[in-house]
């Protein structure tokens, strides 16, 4: 949130086709990109996709792509296909007050919200093809890990693990929940 910089995605990619190590950096932002998606707080998700070349000489990335999404993306993997960054957009909202006064870590100020469905989002890895996102609603659901994905045909197929909510972690941790 313009106060903690930007996060690093704790699994990166190794793309089969190119070879490159494929990552992600993002930050929150206050700030409305679309008047017809306010959230509360006010606030959308800048994402940078870099992609590194091992046999390359730079450490800079040889692709490097930027989008901003309305709302709090709680991000922590991604997917990867030949042609698309996919990333799941979990029901959450972060409750900034209580991590900015250091009242709560930011994995304990992320909370659930009941009745608000999960957004998969497909962002072309091409940097110089039009942002063009793809976004598809599904139920409501919590995505945290992913094993790879694949476009067969016109459809996307991604192997991931998913909660019906979020799971509680350390001394909130509901028993019931089990995580598999």
């Amino acid at each position: 949130m313009n106060a903690g910089g930007w996060a690093m995605t704790a699994h990166p990619s190794i793309c089969p086709s190119t070879g490159r190590l494929v990552t992600f950096s993002y930050t929150m932002r206050i700030g409305v990109l679309d008047p017809k998606e306010i959230s509360f707080p006010p606030m959308y998700t800048e994402i940078r996709f870099m992609e590194f070349d091992p046999r390359g000489k730079s450490e800079s990335p040889v692709v490097s792509r930027t989008v901003k999404l309305p709302g709090y993306a709680f991000l922590h993997d991604f997917a990867l296909t030949e042609n698309h960054y996919v990333i799941f957009i979990n029901p959450v909202t972060v409750d900034t007050g209580r991590y900015l006064s250091g009242k709560a870590p930011a994995a304990g100020s992320v909370k659930w919200v009941e009745g608000k469905p999960t957004r998969l989002v497909m962002i072309p890895r091409d940097p110089d093809a039009a942002t063009d996102l793809k976004s598809f609603t599904l139920p409501a659901s919590f995505v945290f890990h992913h094993a790879g994905a694949y476009a067969e045909g016109e459809d996307l197929v991604v192997d991931a693990v998913h909660y019906p909510s979020m799971p509680a972690v350390g001394k909130a941790s509901n028993p019931e929940q089990g995580l598999d």
